[in-house]
């Protein structure tokens, strides 16, 4: 009777204790699910049937026990650890080291669930390359936002500590697992080990487990957002999946040469007298404009260039069709200097011994006796643009430091009012020949630029659209009005897209990367060319200047193409992470550049085919840089 006894009471126990961690399990797994309804509403899947929304969460499962599992070691592992102390002093220290874990996991869920709201993908190592660069990411969040922010993770930390507390106060102490080192408790971390793992197979879990749709929003619902930043940050290599793209799998020198256009006719020089160059040139990069925001290039969104159109309806030549090459402004700025197009990760900016092979234009008209100038009212050090711009040939670089003083500063730094008229007075002084270069940033979120806080976040970057415009307008009226700018030229392109709420500006549309473009001078005495070019990129802008002011072509910078020749081929190459694609005048053509992606895709059509081959090339070529 005795031992009957005895046995049911260890049945019991193992019973309580089975019971109790499998609510714990059970209940940190709910908390998965439920950010995966986040993810849902914030990917607008509305369209997604039952059965696909069954599929994601089928495809993600063995993502969230693995995510699951990780937290849960970690709890089985602070009994453990503090199975010695008091009680007093056990589980208030257990509730904050468990605090730390759940708030770590909320922190990452508001980055993940921001970065895929505005680049439509969950957090990847592009996303964290920018890490590097706090200060920075902290000037794109208003000053009240931070605060909320601060407060509501200070808040919400007591919280979860007073409730943890509670619990562990309340936990029935007859469950034995929580006494210490338990045979039941070695099985059942050996049982957690092996769910985080991903199963007993050779092959761990990876990273695209999760991507067997063919349909995108599906695999992006069936990413575990914790495991994915997890993995992003601890185990995944400096690069995606390339090995298939650096053999000669898809590589077809016929396709690329008809994309590239290497072969360019001598005889379609547009080095004549009749159109010479200006003596100066001055490239105005815009922060983050799209092209939609232009009447006059096609945009029905909002009229906020108008100065800008004007200007180059009288003194110039806009163009409707000229696409950003990714959807940074590191990229961005790269593609213009250096003509290169970029690859499916992170920029080259974040790879010092690869850009600084690149050809620069800075270098090529300090070569040929140009004084340069880059100015930009922010801090210059921001994803090695300072490197990129004094290594690449800028005598004179114009940053915060030297304009802040008698100036507007916003979150970024100075505003670009305050840069321009400093510009005008820097280049009015310079002797020709010059060539100068201005990065504005009073477009960048926060918008702080804007009187009227009280818009949405929409609005408010309109209104920085017509500030930029309006600041624009009052640059050009003085180099207009002054005879020393006779024989200067500027070009005005914008480094990157941007979202605008609307389906066909959306994050990876055509529209998200068309940007504006406009050639505007006096032209007194030189003649701005003819765009040929129907469709074209902003790293064809490289190769055009050089077609335009020297008539050579570097061969160095062989994705870019001169947008004044007839053979230009009227497409652009854009990247964004693991994406590739084409994009031509009425269309656009992508593919994913994952192994699994591209195996669901088969058979290949010709336009899969060409991406394919153009990134087996670039990506080869990118390598060879170091």
């Amino acid at each position: 009777m005795h031992k009957t006894i005895k046995k049911w009471k260890l049945i019991s126990e193992i019973t309580s204790t089975f019971l109790f961690w499998g609510k714990c399990f059970f209940g940190i797994y709910l908390i998965h699910v439920f950010y995966r309804t986040i993810v849902f509403g914030i990917l607008g899947s509305w369209e997604l049937s039952i059965n696909q929304i069954i599929e994601a969460v089928q495809n993600g499962f063995q993502q969230d026990l693995s995510a699951v599992a990780y937290q849960f070691i970690a709890l089985i592992l602070g009994f453990w650890l503090t199975k010695s102390l008091p009680i007093a002093i056990r589980f208030p220290l257990f509730a904050t080291c468990f605090t730390i874990i759940l708030i770590y996991s909320i922190i990452i869920w508001i980055a993940d669930a921001a970065i895929l709201y505005y680049w439509g993908t969950h957090i990847n190592t592009q996303a964290l390359s920018y890490l590097a660069y706090p200060k920075q990411l902290l000037n794109s969040v208003s000053i009240s936002l931070i605060g909320f922010l601060v407060l509501g993770i200070f808040l919400g930390s007591f919280l979860i500590f007073t409730i943890i507390l509670r619990w562990l106060r309340n936990i029935p102490k007859s469950i034995e697992s929580l006494k210490g080192i338990t045979p039941f408790s070695v099985l059942l971390l050996i049982v957690l080990l092996v769910l985080a793992r991903g199963g007993i197979g050779k092959i761990p879990l990876t990273l695209t487990d999760p991507y067997r749709s063919d349909n995108e929003k599906v695999n992006i619902l069936s990413v575990n957002a914790f495991w994915n930043v997890n993995y992003q940050l601890f185990s995944a290599p400096k690069y995606p999946e390339i090995a298939h793209l650096r053999g000669n799998d898809f590589l077809n020198i016929h396709l690329n040469e008809a994309y590239l256009s290497k072969k360019i006719s001598l005889m379609d020089s547009i080095g004549n007298p009749r159109r010479l160059p200006p003596k100066n040139l001055v490239i105005i990069l815009l922060e983050g404009i799209s092209a939609q925001t232009s009447v006059l290039l096609g945009g029905t969104h909002y009229n906020g260039l108008t100065k800008l159109d004007s200007w180059s309806q009288k003194w110039g030549r806009g163009h409707a069709n000229c696409y950003a090459t990714g959807d940074r402004t590191d990229k961005g700025l790269v593609s213009v200097f250096s003509g290169w197009p970029g690859q499916p990760w992170q920029g080259i900016l974040h790879e010092p011994d690869r850009f600084t092979n690149l050809p620069h234009l800075m270098d090529v008209f300090s070569q040929k006796g140009f004084r340069t100038h880059f100015f930009y009212g922010g801090d210059v050090n921001f994803a090695n643009m300072k490197a990129y711009m004094s290594g690449g040939g800028t005598q004179e670089i114009w940053d915060k430091t030297r304009l802040a003083r008698n100036s507007k500063t916003g979150n970024w730094g100075v505003h670009d009012s305050d840069v321009l008229n400093q510009m005008y007075e820097v280049l009015a002084q310079q002797k020709d020949p010059y060539m100068a270069s201005v990065l504005t940033l009073s477009s960048h979120e926060p918008y702080d630029v804007v009187k009227n806080q009280n818009l949405n976040e929409l609005e408010k970057y309109y209104a920085s659209v017509s500030y930029v415009d309006n600041s624009l307008d009052a640059f050009l009226k003085k180099c207009f009005t002054d005879h020393r700018f006779d024989e200067t030229c500027f070009l005005v392109v914008s480094d990157h897209g941007k979202y605008l709420g609307t389906q066909e500006t959306h994050f990876g549309q055509r529209d998200f990367f068309r940007i504006p473009f406009y050639l505007i001078g006096k032209s007194v005495n030189y003649q701005i060319p003819e765009i040929k070019a129907n469709c074209f990129s902003q790293a064809d802008i490289y190769n055009s200047i050089m077609d335009w002011y020297f008539n050579e072509i570097d061969t160095r910078a062989k994705y870019s193409r001169s947008i004044f020749r007839k053979e230009h081929p009227g497409n652009a190459i854009f990247h964004l992470y693991e994406v590739a694609g084409i994009i031509q005048k009425d269309r656009i053509d992508w593919i994913s550049t994952n192994p699994k992606q591209i195996e669901a895709e088969k058979p290949l059509n010709l336009k899969d085919s060409a991406i394919l081959s153009l990134e087996t090339e670039i990506i080869s070529d990118f390598f060879r840089l170091e």
